[in-house]
């Protein structure tokens, strides 16, 4: 006799945070996994909500950059945004007022979704690059979202999207 799965009655928002994400050395990237408990066999998804990235600058340096990421993958996702496995990308120009209002940094950087974004991944990586900073940058990242429970087919079709 096959078990059938629970069905999930999930209303009120969930959240996940990553462990934090570190340049292994100035100017290069680093990225941590987070696991998300979506699974086949339970026919569980998440429907995200929300995501929140978190840069903790160590050192600004005027005209310098840093680039925040969540991906499907491990690894820097060469092309951003034009990759299906990119799931958010933000980049942060540090930029120092000379009119004396000090730095130009917006942190956290809040990207809401309406309808929320189905994830099948069993993983998600949180990634970090910077350019022209001098040290190494730290970066987390927490997700608002909801259980779903999803077929076969869905989870496929979800699964297919990301690659």
């Amino acid at each position: 006799m096959v078990k059938m799965a629970k069905k999930v009655k999930d209303k009120y928002m969930q959240f996940l945070r990553s462990a934090n994400a570190t340049q292994p050395s100035a100017d290069t990237f680093g990225n941590v996994e987070m696991r998300t408990g979506c699974s086949v066999r339970a026919k569980l998804a998440m429907e995200i909500h929300e995501i929140l990235l978190f840069w903790v600058p160590a050192s600004l340096v005027n005209n310098s950059w840093v680039e925040i990421m969540l991906n499907t993958v491990e690894g820097d996702v060469i092309g951003g945004m034009t990759k299906p496995q990119s799931i958010l990308l933000v980049e942060a120009m540090c930029r120092l007022n000379t009119g004396g209002g000090g730095w130009e940094i917006v942190a956290p950087f809040i990207y809401k979704f309406d309808p929320p974004l189905l994830i099948v991944n069993d993983s998600l990586w949180v990634g970090i690059k910077s350019n022209a900073t001098a040290v190494a940058n730290t970066c987390y990242c927490r997700i608002g979202y909801t259980w779903k429970t999803i077929t076969d087919a869905e989870y496929v079709e979800a699964l297919e999207l990301m690659r």
